[in-house]
């Protein structure tokens, strides 16, 4: 079965309160793990958040992690804490990427975490927003720089590929089996007028077709790494639309019979 997480930063301004009643949201909302960002009660306890989240019957299943862990230097640390925290996948959720030099300086950066956390069943990979999609000078695309140049897993989020100007199912069918967890964030048809802040939107309020992603996923044979919600914007309830997300993909999965 997929599993079906949810990003906390989702709930960033419920985690500042209380990590306690946004992973209780998280679970009423009937999702099967977390996926963490680099939140005080992370990094400062990791081992405390992964209970805190076991308690509740999540999966402590991936974390966004700050750039700085990934530095060869801090590695060792870095493999304790994610060891302390159970986590599947690192994932590094944001890079410039505004010339080839520095997409390919982020893409040597992965390859020698992945190369350090692989042996310890880590796997290492790269989220995406829109502007790794924009072709740098020589053609190429910086999402192409830094996930197939480092051979870490690209974390494709459908609404920032969208937004950025691919059909995020195509890329994703273009990864294949480098294709790891998946941030299934829907986006407004309007979403070329609104401000980069008010895209997204509940899974199957938006316009992208998840059922026809979650078959590419699929075929690959990567619906098992995951499909984790992120909303980062909310025009109504944040429990309600947090529940609207899990419930949609859900329904789909069961069309699919995954």
């Amino acid at each position: 079965m997929a599993p079906v997480g949810l990003q906390l930063y989702s709930l960033r301004e419920v985690v500042e309160e209380s990590l306690e009643r946004a992973l209780d949201m998280t679970r009423a909302a009937g999702y099967d793990c977390v996926e963490w960002y680099g939140c005080p009660q992370v990094t400062q306890d990791p081992a405390g958040a992964r209970a805190a989240c076991e308690a509740r019957g999540l999966v402590s299943y991936s974390m966004h992690v700050p750039e700085a862990w990934l530095r060869a230097d801090a590695l060792p640390d870095t493999l304790e804490a994610l060891r302390a925290l159970g986590v599947r996948y690192a994932v590094l959720p944001w890079s410039k990427a505004d010339s080839a030099a520095a997409c390919e300086e982020t893409a040597a950066l992965l390859a020698g975490a992945k190369a350090y956390l692989a042996p310890h069943g880590i796997e290492v990979g790269y989220h995406n927003h829109g502007h790794e999609f924009k072709a740098l000078p020589d053609g190429r695309l910086p999402m192409d720089v830094i996930v197939r140049g480092s051979g870490a897993l690209g974390e494709v989020d459908t609404c920032w590929a969208l937004y950025g100007g691919v059909e995020p199912d195509a890329y994703i069918a273009s990864l294949g089996a480098q294709t790891g967890p998946v941030h299934f964030k829907d986006i407004n048809a309007d979403y070329r007028t609104r401000s980069p802040e008010a895209i997204d939107v509940p899974v199957g309020g938006g316009i992208l077709d998840f059922e026809r992603i979650a078959r590419t996923l699929a075929r690959a044979g990567r619906l098992e790494a995951g499909l984790i919600v992120e909303q980062e914007a909310y025009a109504g309830d944040v429990q309600a639309d947090i529940a609207a997300s899990c419930a949609h993909i859900r329904a789909l999965l069961a069309r699919l019979g995954a």
